[in-house]
């Protein structure tokens, strides 16, 4: 399932709600970290899907911390079209 629609940052209808769900999770487990990472499809430069990339991965991070998520729990990190050097597809 794609939280995004293409060129988009904005989550979803139903992004939001397994998120919800992933929300409950952390704070049902305090002390847990998670680690967010946004990627996008290889549409647009790279120098474009790398901004959004992180747009993304700070969508979610911020839909979770207005789910009562604490802020020190999650780190969010953009890696653009590229997955572990590959294009990701």
């Amino acid at each position: 399932m794609s939280l995004f629609d293409t060129g988009k940052y904005t989550l979803k209808p139903g992004a939001r709600e397994k998120l919800s769900k992933v929300a409950g999770i952390l704070i049902a487990y305090l002390g847990l970290n998670i680690a967010v990472g946004g990627y996008t499809d290889n549409v647009g430069t790279a120098q474009l899907n790398e901004g959004l990339s992180e747009e993304r991965a700070g969508a979610v991070r911020d839909y979770l911390v207005q789910q009562g998520v604490s802020t020190n729990s999650i780190t969010a990190t953009g890696f653009g079209q590229y997955a572990a050097g590959r294009l990701k597809r």
